[in-house]
């Protein structure tokens, strides 16, 4: 006579979130504005103006030149927010605080939504590489002239002396023609885990990787080039008022501008196949 099992279903000590790509934007930028961010809404930059260089004479009078200032507002106006409720017969049936791994796990989405915000100003950027014969199109990109394309973003920053904090940010398929094209191997970018998108350097760019591109949108900027400034406003737990459990509700608060154009460029490609 066969023994009777009873089938118990158990909950594991382990719980499998979701991996996220890891935001990148408050590290591009070095947090330059963050500290203004607290409590407000708009945050107003100053530009100043140089002065004159001009030949010393001795004996002559030197000239003076104004200076003048323009300003930037860049409004804290872009508003996210994630919900999710947790019952307490799930709680009650697991020891994995699973409140606590959803607020991580949604706070990273709320950060990547500020990378796709900022990653989408791209027309806004000082210079755009593309299609040479059609400005108006993007370039055909492989491991052909994949080298050639990020030398040209380097020759116009050069131009602009924009100094030697740059950043790359490249779609996955994007740091593909570069692994194809050799640039691995007389760079800095090796094989080891990205780390918060990060992979290496190229030409003297710092280079990440990213999904928040806007897609055939790649970029190069400087950490001053986009002022950028968040704030988590609220995340708030209360008894839902339908069930026995928990509600959860969070919203993130943040805002971003162009400010130096000349230090931002917007490389428009094509995934073109190898020939």
């Amino acid at each position: 006579m066969a023994l009777n099992k009873v089938l118990v279903t158990k909950w594991s000590a382990m719980i499998e979130a979701m991996a996220q790509e890891a935001s990148i934007v408050a590290g591009l930028t070095n947090g330059l504005y963050q500290a203004d961010s607290n409590g407000a809404k708009v945050i107003n930059i100053q530009k100043i103006s140089l002065g004159s260089i001009e030949p010393y004479v001795p004996g002559t009078p030197l000239t003076y030149a104004d200076l003048t200032d323009s300003q930037i507002d860049v409004a804290l106006d872009q508003r996210k927010a994630f919900t999710f409720k947790v019952e307490d017969v799930d709680a009650a049936q697991t020891n994995i605080d699973v409140k606590n791994i959803a607020i991580q796990q949604n706070g990273k989405l709320l950060a990547l939504e500020a990378d796709k915000y900022v990653f989408g100003l791209y027309s806004k950027a000082g210079k755009q590489i593309n299609d040479g014969d059609n400005p108006a199109g993007a370039l055909d990109l492989n491991s052909a002239n994949v080298e050639d394309t990020i030398l040209e973003v380097k020759e116009w920053m050069d131009s602009k002396s924009v100094g030697s904090d740059r950043a790359l940010v490249v779609e996955p398929w994007f740091l593909n023609k570069m692994i194809k094209a050799g640039l691995t191997r007389q760079t800095g970018i090796g094989d080891e885990a990205y780390v918060n998108g990060f992979v290496g350097k190229i030409f003297g760019f710092d280079v990440y990787v990213s999904n928040a591109l806007t897609a055939g949108h790649q970029i190069a900027l400087t950490p001053r080039a986009i002022p950028f400034a968040s704030q988590m406003n609220k995340v708030e737990t209360m008894q839902h008022p339908d069930f026995f459990g928990e509600a959860v509700r969070a919203l993130y608060v943040f805002g971003a501008d162009v400010l130096f154009p000349d230090e931002f460029v917007d490389i428009w490609v094509a995934k073109a196949a190898e020939a």
